[in-house]
């Protein structure tokens, strides 16, 4: 019993070890090398976001289609 115990943890162990690691698109590689996604495709330490803040008002008219706006 213990030995079959035994035998079975190294073929577990042994599975983990031969385990593949995920193809990579070229299009993905330069968020990995620049650090902005790990490999898990979490936010990098070199991860950043774009904020703004745009107050805007328009006006749409549909008996003649027309839209006016200012910023």
């Amino acid at each position: 019993m213990k030995k079959s115990l035994v035998i079975f943890g190294l073929v577990l162990s042994s599975i983990h070890l031969v385990a593949q690691q995920l193809p990579m698109l070229p299009s993905m590689q330069p968020a990995y090398t620049n650090q902005t996604r790990d490999l898990s495709g979490k936010p990098g330490k070199n991860y950043w976001q774009n904020k703004a803040n745009y107050a805007l008002k328009a006006d749409f008219n549909p008996d003649t289609r027309l839209l006016k706006g200012t910023e």
